[in-house]
């Protein structure tokens, strides 16, 4: 018996407390899984390091800043024009984007607000928003088929975006473990 399943394994025999037997006439997928790193380490949570990968990072600077797919509006763009008309004029002043990522609803946000706080748990993603706010272009790929990819290229002056970046501030912090400097909001999103 071997604890856990293969790559090939379904669902529920993937899980580490499966069972899995082997029957000699069958084809077997058998492996095994390395241990990177010991718990506690100074290093990242594990979390951490699955949540920052470059490839991850490129998945969410395409979902945040790329062209509508198939006819569907970007999102963070279609989430904040959702919500502003239900935000009364007189309470614009400050927003709390909470899972910001990459970044794009709170330079959206920051078109209607006079401050926005950033937040995300993840320094890589903000660091995304931090050099287009700065001024710089994102350059990344993006996967198309197989191996094959396309380049892209980002910048707020192509987005419209330049005169919102000088309001939003980016920080690195936890959602589920707020600071006591979080408060006052007229809009909180997450």
């Amino acid at each position: 018996l071997i604890m856990g399943g293969s790559w090939i394994s379904t669902g529920n025999e993937a899980l580490t407390s499966a069972r899995y037997a082997f029957r000699r006439h069958f084809f077997q997928h058998a492996g095994f899984r390395p241990i990177i790193e010991e718990p506690g380490s100074e290093a990242d949570t594990a979390g951490s390091r699955l949540y920052e990968t470059d490839g991850l990072v490129t998945q969410y600077l395409e979902f945040h800043y790329g062209e509508p797919v198939l006819g569907v509006r970007n999102f963070p763009q279609a989430c904040v024009a959702a919500t502003m008309p239900l935000v009364p004029a007189d309470r614009r002043r400050k927003c709390l984007d909470i899972g910001c990522s990459v970044g794009r609803s709170a330079f959206e946000f920051a078109r209607h607000f006079e401050h926005v706080d950033a937040l995300d748990f993840s320094a890589r993603f903000i660091q995304s928003g931090v050099r287009l706010q700065e001024g710089g272009e994102l350059l990344y790929e993006i996967p198309t088929e197989g191996e094959l990819t396309t380049n892209r290229s980002i910048a707020l002056d192509r987005l419209g975006l330049v005169e919102a970046a000088p309001r939003v501030l980016f920080m690195q912090g936890d959602a589920c473990n707020l600071k006591q400097v979080y408060t006052g909001y007229d809009l909180v999103f997450a």
